[in-house]
């Protein structure tokens, strides 16, 4: 029983990070007013420092001219096509 207990636990965190993490992306770093009054302190601190890493890595960088908050949605063709706008990305294989 504790077993099971500790697994429905531990679900139930990974399920609130994850919703976290979507819902960083989908308020662009912002966390809602009347979602701090739901979320415990460490879900919140969680928040913050999964905010700050995620902007400095789109910040810095060769990718930092991207929008990482554009087109969350994959496309739903097998193939794509890709257009490079920037010269000096290195080689390009398809």
């Amino acid at each position: 029983a504790i077993r099971r207990n500790k697994r429905c636990l531990l679900a139930y965190h990974a399920y609130r990070i994850d919703k976290l993490r979507v819902l960083r992306w989908e308020t662009s770093g912002t966390l809602p007013p009347p979602m701090k009054f739901v979320l415990s302190e460490a879900e919140v601190d969680f928040f913050n420092e999964y905010d700050k890493l995620a902007s400095r890595h789109a910040l810095g960088g060769p990718m930092s001219s991207l929008d990482w908050n554009a087109d969350q949605i994959p496309p739903e063709e097998n193939f794509i096509q890709v257009r490079v706008v920037q010269s000096g990305l290195g080689r390009i294989e398809t």
